[in-house]
């Protein structure tokens, strides 16, 4: 049988009820929505410490950090996230696109099938886009191989420039 941490997190220590919690993570998904990411960071921070084996709060800080273009930053919550449900395929798919900016191609394909073999049923949307981006992963994959990875980043480039408003 396996041993349960009986330490108490700091959410316990402080006497924070799991209703507190949850209001946190509502204001941080406001800021996150308006776009306030600086806030919605300090309220997620905040939500890690006070318990780190959160996921949400880690996936969100993740996601904070791809939206500032901090992918390094960003793989590493996504890491933490990921080693405390390592089949979240939300988080896969997440991971395995911070992977493709940072032009880790085999590693964001492996990330992507990983997300797909968990919605075999491909009810999942964010799963489904993972089965887009495995496609374009593939084709990617095949570009770098033939004219090497800055060939493959270059494209990307064009591609977003033409997808921004």
């Amino acid at each position: 049988m396996a041993e349960h941490d009986t330490t108490p997190n700091l959410a316990q220590k402080l006497g924070l009820a799991p209703a507190s919690l949850a209001a946190l993570i509502r204001l941080g998904d406001t800021f996150y929505d308006q776009g306030a990411l600086g806030d919605a960071r300090t309220v997620f921070e905040a939500l890690v410490l006070f318990n780190p084996k959160l996921v949400y709060p880690q996936a969100k800080l993740g996601a904070i950090c791809q939206h500032e273009q901090k992918q390094a930053e960003a793989m590493d919550w996504y890491g933490q996230a990921l080693a405390l449900n390592p089949k979240n395929p939300y988080l896969l798919v997440n991971r395995g696109e911070t992977r493709l900016n940072l032009g880790q191609l085999e590693e964001a394909a492996a990330d992507f099938q990983a997300a797909i073999a968990e919605d075999a049923a491909a009810l999942n949307p964010a799963v489904n886009r993972a089965r887009l981006l495995a496609a374009i992963t593939r084709e990617a994959l095949a570009l770098a191989k033939e004219q090497g990875v800055e060939a493959f980043l270059a494209a990307k480039k064009r591609l977003d420039d033409q997808l921004q408003p």
